[in-house]
């Protein structure tokens, strides 16, 4: 959020006005300009003719007049920007080093309009001269139009110049308007009542008549620094300097010593309104006379008779001359002074220095701090005069510490800050961060608590990613800040300390604050929160009482303390410390702001009955506690309670009290399969009482399990099949008229019940529901579940992104509710089916929407796709349709049976977009690939085969009509395990261009990777070191970059393990 990142204002959109946060009247309102002392325009059009002629003068003239305005308008905001920018700015360079390399714009824009000046001047002479005062409404119009004809014939290409040069001027300002212009105080600007909404224009006077003549004295100080720094870098030369004691600091500059050294010569001349450009030069070969003794020296032109690296000082005493014709060399400098602010009139400069400007760091003073404060007393103008010294003409320390002291009329306040900036005055430097740390020591030490914490999270981690971002949301979210009037409060007042700005629909700090408050301030503040996650903690760590969030999960935990007092609390995680048996039960007495709690993966049995103190609890996690299987009647006083996490628990029943968790939007648990005998010994109706969920007003997600326990499952008929589908009716019952619920995740054990969860279109009886997750049919519990862990890991990620899935366990035939889901679903996991061959017996035009499909232990299954069964449609040309034409992972394991992925044809686009394919444990497996189905695998990147023991080739060509080719660009992993037959990957077709990772572990018979018509390039190739040194090469400079990417398997221990993981590893194609 630093000001020199992003975004900046221009002059069109009131940019000038808002960096102040002030609106700015209009010119009447404007005592100076009223007055005629400011804004008071003596241009010939307006002295020549009277305000009814005016309106009768050709539109090109007020155009150009109009212009010339502008002109003047970016031409005194580009000199007051160099004025700022004199002064210690962090990063000043890049500002001035942009604005002076294109200086040269505005110099040409000078000349422009002076010869759009002067043709407008001849133009209106003319009119003037011929017909004098008599223009009025219908009168000589004809004349009027041959008068300007001239103008329009030689001023248009003009015009066009100026405008050109003005667009590029405006452009170069306006993208420091907002970093410069906080430095330029109000009474510097004046909205013009002739212009359009948002153009600005500038005073003509400063305040220089009310300033202390100790702020005088500083002005010119820091004057001679600008110009002298000018003539050293040599970045302007030819300087103007305006206003009251101008000479002063030009002859200052003049008689600088290394001013002397750096010049060749150092001449002065005195001109005056009478003076024509022959006697200057005479004046200037005069001085040159005296100091070189050349007799001829007076008929050389000037650009001869000038010395390089000259210095010549011009007074201008009744700022009348016109130097523009002289022209001066440009290989010396040149600086002008005047008494007037017409500094541009005499001679073109490349900067304007106005003495008046100079008083900058006391008017910025005076206006942030209040004029009217400052004026009130002598002896708070008295310290308001030290405090601008003591800044040591840093403007942003300036501005810091005048807010600080803004409306405050204590004058020990004051003296207070004067004290504590005089004691350091001897180790602060002009402009150096010292300055900014002992000024932001006063304003730090004006905020509370809360506010420096609020300004910490600025400066360490608060990034506005989007216009109308501010940081209110997050101090809240961060726990900073109670409500969001507390927040706005703290945004409003920091904004007024000009800790934080706002501009551009951005909230900004600084860079140079930014930099100082985490050096010296916000990195010493006491960190609210105690971050020991994973550290092998056995004990709780000391908390302090204004702590907010503390992590100790992944650690040792075995006990907690007794009654910790921890009232500043909001987030509690505890995650994953699995020797943790007990909570005490005055653990929750004194965390009344507590706000997420995590208990997840522990080995707690119950929960305290302070639970019911957390009155401020919304999130509760709990997920895998196996050993907790009751919930204390107390949980009802959680009323805030918005997420309730209980998957992978054991809980027997839900206490009718969760009812009263009316602000539940997220609800998951686990219910035990014993709880039919909880419910006979406890007499306690159904596990899930059907009130309950009707009382859940704002539920959006319900996630309701069973964990597959014991040998109940088994019977059909079993006491427990029937408990646990009234249960189920319960729930649907319960929920048919919800109107929030969006995510509905459920266990249901009989595909009759899950038939009462029917679609009608494309929705569930549920009216609002988008995503869900069904698991149908009954689940046996499995002494050894041999599905990889890595595949179980791939399948819940996929069903967190696709978001709609079907699981169809131990089931028969194709019911009508599992194919209408299918017709909705975008992951299905068949697991155990009896009786399907084909899995397209489901129906291809059913299975379209599928994007992930795992298959496990279905021991009929012979191939996935007969393609030869596809209908054919007219809409397709007469062609087969496409087979899943989204299947993007296919994962198959442990089919007795499977001889093929697909059969029969393959139309055009069938698996065009599918990315990964596993082959697990498939014993009778013998074709994977046909030629013709490579061409559709366009977008193949993961091909894993595993234990399928009579796969001879990943490519099977019956009749060798594919002799060569690649197929498969976009492959970039393959893993070939326990292949004992493989012969060859794909000879002669190649797979893959540049492939990532290949793994080979027991392919004994595999002795060659590459083909005579070449092989894709391998990143990495893990294997045995004993089959890759029995590999035979068609290509030596092919093996000799294979060995390159080789890497032994080490086959240690746990190695399967390990491969396993390297293998199964998610890509991020998932």
């Amino acid at each position: 959020m630093e000001a020199d990142e992003e975004g900046s204002l221009s002059s069109d959109d009131e940019s000038w006005a808002g960096a102040h946060q002030a609106t700015l009247e209009p010119l009447k309102s404007n005592p100076e300009l009223s007055k005629g002392k400011a804004g008071v325009s003596s241009h010939p059009i307006e002295k020549g003719l009277s305000s009814g002629q005016t309106l009768h003068v050709d539109r090109s003239l007020q155009e150009a007049l109009e212009m010339m305005r502008k002109a003047e308008f970016l031409m005194r905001k580009k000199d007051l920007f160099h004025l700022v920018l004199s002064y210690p700015i962090t990063d000043s360079t890049k500002y001035y080093g942009d604005i002076s390399l294109q200086n040269n714009c505005f110099s040409k824009m000078n000349q422009l309009i002076r010869e759009l000046q002067a043709l407008e001047l001849g133009i209106v002479q003319k009119i003037v001269e011929e017909f004098g005062g008599s223009v009025s409404k219908g009168k000589h119009l004809k004349e009027l139009d041959r008068a300007s004809l001239f103008f329009d014939q030689r001023g248009i290409q003009l015009m066009k110049e100026v405008e050109h040069n003005l667009q590029a001027a405006k452009k170069i300002l306006a993208k420091y308007d907002f970093d410069l212009c906080a430095y330029i105080p109000q009474v510097y600007f004046v909205r013009s009542h002739k212009r359009q909404r948002g153009e600005f224009g500038l005073t003509q006077t400063s305040t220089a008549c009310e300033a202390p003549d100790e702020m005088m004295t500083l002005a010119i100080n820091s004057a001679i620094r600008q110009v002298s720094a000018y003539v050293k870098a040599e970045s302007f030369l030819k300087i103007g300097i305006s206003g009251s004691r101008g000479e002063e600091a030009a002859r200052a500059v003049m008689d600088i010593a290394r001013m002397r050294q750096n010049c060749s010569v150092v001449l002065r001349i005195s001109v005056c309104g009478h003076d024509r450009d022959k006697e200057v030069r005479q004046k200037i070969a005069e001085q040159i006379h005296v100091l070189q003794q050349i007799d001829h020296i007076f008929s050389l032109p000037l650009d001869q008779l000038l010395p390089h690296n000259f210095f010549l000082l011009v007074e201008c005493f009744d700022g009348q001359m016109d130097l523009h014709d002289l022209r001066l060399p440009d290989h010396g400098v040149v600086v002008l002074t005047t008494p007037s602010q017409d500094v541009y009139k005499i001679m073109d400069v490349d900067v304007e220095v106005r003495m008046e400007d100079h008083l900058l760091p006391w008017d910025i003073f005076c206006e942030n701090a209040g004029r009217s404060l400052v004026d009130s007393s002598s002896a708070l103008q008295q310290m308001a005069i030290q405090l601008v010294k003591e800044c040591h003409c840093h403007l942003l320390a300036v501005v810091l510490l005048a807010r600080a002291l803004k409306d405050v009329t204590d004058i020990s306040v004051w003296e207070l800050a004067l004290q504590k900036l005089s004691s350091h005055s001897s180790a602060m430097k002009e402009g150096s961060s010292q300055v900014m740390k002992h000024v932001l020591e006063l304003v730090w030490d004006q905020k509370d608590l809360t506010t420096k914490y609020c300004l910490q999270y600025c400066t360490s981690r608060w990034k506005q990613r989007k216009a109308l971002d501010s940081p209110v949301s997050e101090w809240i979210s961060s726990y900073l800040v109670e409500t969001k009037e507390e927040a706005e409060g703290i945004l409003k007042a920091l904004m007024g300390s000009f800790l934080l700005e706002y501009a551009s629909r951005r909230v900004f700090m600084r860079k140079e604050t930014k930099v100082v408050l985490n050096e010296y301030f916000t990195s010493y503040l006491p960190s609210l929160s105690i971050r020991r996650g994973g550290f092998g903690l056995t004990k709780t760590p000391t908390v302090e009482k204004y702590t907010k969030e503390i992590e100790m999960h992944d650690n040792e935990l075995s006990e907690l303390p007794e009654n910790p007092k921890w009232p500043a609390l909001r987030k509690l995680w505890l995650q994953n410390n699995y020797n943790l048996m007990e909570v005490p039960e005055l653990f929750f007495e004194d965390m009344p702001l507590l706000v997420c709690l995590d208990l997840s993966h522990t080995s707690i049995k119950s929960l305290p009955p302070s639970i019911s103190r957390l009155v401020s609890l919304q999130r509760f996690y709990l997920r895998g506690c196996e050993l907790l299987n009751e919930l204390p009647p107390h949980i009802g006083a959680l009323r805030k309670l918005e997420v309730f996490d209980l998957e992978g628990t054991e809980i027997m029943y839900l206490p009718r009290e969760i009812g009263e968790l009316i602000s539940l939007r997220c609800f998951k648990v686990s219910l035990c399969g014993r709880a039919n005998y909880y419910r006979e010994t406890k007499q306690t109706g159904i596990a899930i009482p059907t009130e309950v969920l009707s009382l859940f007003p704002q539920l959006e997600e319900l996630s309701i399990d069973v964990s597959p326990d014991g040998e109940w499952w088994d019977d059909d008929m079993s006491p427990d099949c029937e408990w646990w589908d009234a249960n189920v009716k319960a729930i649907r019952n319960a929920l048919s008229s919800s109107n929030k619920l969006r995510i509905l995740k459920l266990y249901l054990p009989s595909v009759e019940l899950f038939q009462q969860l029917r679609f009608v279109g494309k929705n569930l009886v549920f009216p609002y529901l988008s995503n869900f997750r069904f698991i149908v049919g009954h689940r046996q519990q499995r002494i050894i579940y041999r599905l990889p862990n890595g595949v179980q890991e791939r399948y819940y990620i996929w069903e967190e992104n696709f978001k709609k899935s079907l699981e169809y366990i131990n089931g028969e035939g194709m019911p009508s509710g599992i194919t209408e889901t299918l017709k909705h679903a975008f992951v299905f996991f068949l697991d155990r089916h009896w009786t399907v061959k084909v899995l397209s017996e489901f129906g291809h035009e059913i299975l379209d929407n599928l994007q992930c499909c795992l298959l496990v232990e279905c021991n009929e299954l012979q191939t996935i796709v007969d393609g030869d069964k596809r209908p054919i449609f007219q809409w397709f040309g007469g062609d087969k349709r496409p087979i899943f034409q989204w299947l993007k992972h296919l994962s198959i394991h442990y089919m007795k049976n499977l001889e093929s992925i697909w059969q029969g044809s393959i139309p055009r686009r069938s698996l065009s977009l599918l990315k990964s394919l596993t082959l697990h444990t498939c014993p009778n497996l013998t074709t994977i690939f046909m030629p013709d189905m490579l061409v559709n695998l366009r977008c193949l990147e993961e091909l894993i085969v595993e234990d399928c023991p009579k796969i001879r080739s990943i490519v099977t060509q019956e009749d060798a009509n594919m002799k060569s080719g690649r197929f498969c660009p976009f492959l970039r992993k393959i893993a070939l395990l326990d292949l004992p037959q493989l012969v060859t990957i794909s000879s002669p077709l190649c797979l893959g261009e540049e492939v990532e990772s290949l793994f080979v572990y027991n392919c004994p018979m595999l002795e060659s990777l590459d083909t005579a018509e070449g092989s894709p390039e391998y990143s990495k190739i893990v294997g045995e070191k004993e089959w890759w040194d029995s590999l035979r090469w068609h290509d030596s400079e092919w093996s000799r970059m294979a060995q390159l990417a080789f890497e032994e398997l080490k086959t240690d221990e746990d190695f399967m393990d390990q491969l396993a993981k390297d293998v199964y590893s998610p890509m991020d194609c998932y």
